[in-house]
């Protein structure tokens, strides 16, 4: 009997302390709405995750923006000899074939002719250049998983899923594609330009195919590319409020769904929380039998 006694304290304290700590872990995220009862608003209610989403939204987007996905971040990036040599493989992809098709066309064109009309040409060839500059493809061959990488290395980061980050650099890579095409024909141009103005003293067909200027014309392109996005990132960026962005998106989840991302993130932790109500209870249970 007393043995029943003894243990029965710790057990009582155990059973105590677990369903408690075990509620205070579920009402963080219920009830989901608030409860009335006479007209008078219910204590707790909704609750604490419901409760403050705004504040815990504002709070992850600010960290992203602040210190995991900053201005350096994307320049880094977009500079990454990966993308560097993506951008001008495809540049050159272009400079060796639509440059090509113009030679054809202008094959039987006098020196003057060809001078008048090498300003449409240059034009032409650096619109075809730019629009083959897909920055939403290359965000999602590059970007993507370094932005995931960089995200969720913080708690706080965790908090924001795959598809999210996904739909974060996208939204980047739109506003990106916006500056790419409304500045990268003048910096192309200016390597086209450059291209043709030599096709004075020699053939077009004999400067495109030259193996010696091709490295040389795929280092001013690696170059010019390098100069846009410096001169740009900033002003790009600018428009871009990635702590809106993701504060917007968290505040718009339905509430069970952000319920699954934290337990995700935080699960281990809670569950501590709630085995340490158990063990507190099983104390507070043998300190009562010696005292």
């Amino acid at each position: 009997m007393e043995v029943i006694r003894f243990i029965s304290g710790p057990l009582i304290g155990a059973f105590i302390g677990y369903f408690t700590n075990y509620i205070a872990v579920r009402m963080l995220f219920y009830p989901r709405k608030e409860i009335y009862l006479f007209g008078h608003k219910l204590p707790f209610t909704p609750g604490a995750i419901p409760r403050g989403r705004a504040r815990l939204a504002s709070a992850v987007g600010h960290t992203v923006s602040d210190s995991l996905l900053t201005r350096q971040d994307i320049e880094n990036l977009l500079l990454s000899e990966e993308v560097k040599e993506h951008v001008t493989g495809a540049i050159m992809k272009h400079f060796s074939t639509q440059l090509g098709e113009e030679i054809c066309d202008l094959s039987g064109m006098s020196k003057d002719e060809y001078r008048e009309k090498r300003e449409e040409l240059s034009r032409a060839v650096s619109r075809e250049i730019v629009d083959s500059i897909n920055v939403r493809s290359i965000m999602e061959e590059f970007g993507a998983d370094y932005l995931k990488e960089k995200i969720h290395s913080r708690t706080l980061g965790k908090l924001i899923s795959s598809e999210r980050i996904d739909s974060v650099a996208f939204y980047i890579a739109d506003d990106l594609q916006t500056l790419v095409n409304e500045k990268g024909p003048d910096y192309i141009k200016k390597v086209v330009d450059d291209k043709l103005a030599s096709a004075d003293s020699r053939s077009l067909e004999e400067i495109i195919n030259a193996n010696t200027e091709e490295n040389n014309l795929s280092g001013v392109i690696t170059d010019s590319y390098c100069k846009l996005v410096r001169d740009n990132i900033d002003r790009s960026m600018s428009h871009i409020d990635i702590a809106a962005v993701i504060e917007d998106k968290i505040n718009s989840m339905p509430i069970d769904e952000l319920e699954k991302m934290i337990l995700s993130v935080m699960k281990q932790e809670l569950n501590t929380i709630v085995s340490l109500g158990a063990l507190i209870g099983v104390i507070l249970g043998f300190a009562g039998n010696l005292f």
